[in-house]
């Protein structure tokens, strides 16, 4: 019988989680309309009625239960078929009874002026009662297939399906939500907005060092710092052996300017060496000191 019986196997928690909405909600419609029917003067309150109403609360264990229980693995150990089959048989005969003595709840005249009311609720405790007995024959379909493949038909499915979730789109990732989540990041910071280019035309000048580098374009001081030239307790290594401190070359700067600075103005003659009719002559220069 259950051979010939073809279900989709992987939509059982779909259909068994719909039906079990289906109760809650017509179980809840059916509670307030027992608190309305209590609240009226002309009705009387009896065991009867007490327990249509008591019914919607029972039934909140069983609905955590068999709803809850098979869809997380760490809860689906105890979600045993054939428990599942014993909560939903159970409370499809609870809730025939409870329809049952609401029904005669009404025969025996109690309801007083909201007869239309209760018998609403009579109505509604039958469809409870309808949809019990559709979800007790989904639990014992699933006891069948649970014996046949020992396992629970479609809730693995449903687990593995909550634990695929991309980890740069979870709710605390730092991943863009957007539909440029695996866009390459940018972490050089020329390319940030609104950040000024410096190139060479751009850059500030560096200030001028009394030990910047003498050979600089057109005299200009280097703006390129280096230990070994900006170190003023350094002494002057020669390149050769005949450039020492001397009286005609000394280390010490010369009051016509730096180390290897200019000559004084004035010191120079004023002949131009472009005209070439001159004769030549020495520039202007005190050359008494000169050993003889």
């Amino acid at each position: 019988m259950w051979d010939d019986f073809e279900v989709n196997a992987e939509g059982i928690p779909k259909y068994k989680l719909l039906f079990h909405s289906f109760q809650i909600i017509f179980a809840f419609v059916l509670w307030c309309l027992e608190i309305a029917v209590f609240r009226h003067d002309s009705a009387k309150i009896t065991g009867r009625n007490g327990w249509t109403f008591a019914m919607p609360l029972l039934t909140i264990p069983a609905w955590i239960y068999l709803t809850m229980a098979p869809r997380h693995s760490r809860t689906r150990k105890i979600a045993n078929p054939r428990v599942m089959v014993t909560v939903d048989a159970l409370y499809t005969i609870l809730w025939l009874s409870a329809f049952a003595t609401q029904a005669s709840y009404n025969s025996a005249g109690f309801c007083g002026k909201v007869c239309g009311i209760s018998k609403a609720i009579v109505g509604l405790g039958f469809f409870v009662f309808l949809f019990f007995g559709v979800t007790t024959f989904i639990s014992i379909w699933t006891l069948k297939y649970w014996e046949m493949y020992n396992r629970l038909p479609g809730y693995d499915r449903v687990q593995s399906k909550n634990q695929n979730i991309d980890p740069d789109k979870a709710a605390f990732s730092l991943a863009p939500h957007d539909e440029e989540a695996y866009a390459p990041v940018s972490m050089d910071d020329d390319h940030e907005d609104g950040r000024t280019d410096y190139t060479a035309s751009t850059r500030p000048p560096a200030p001028r060092s009394d030990y910047s580098d003498p050979y600089g374009p057109g005299g200009a001081a280097s703006t390129v710092g280096s230990s070994y030239r900006d170190n003023p307790f350094r002494q002057h290594q020669a390149s050769s052996p005949f450039d020492v401190d001397t009286e005609y070359h000394s280390g010490r700067a010369s009051a016509a300017g730096g180390r290897y600075g200019s000559p004084a103005p004035g010191a120079v003659s004023e002949v131009s060496y472009a005209d070439s009719s001159q004769p030549v002559r020495f520039p202007d220069a005190d050359y008494d000191r000169i050993a003889r």
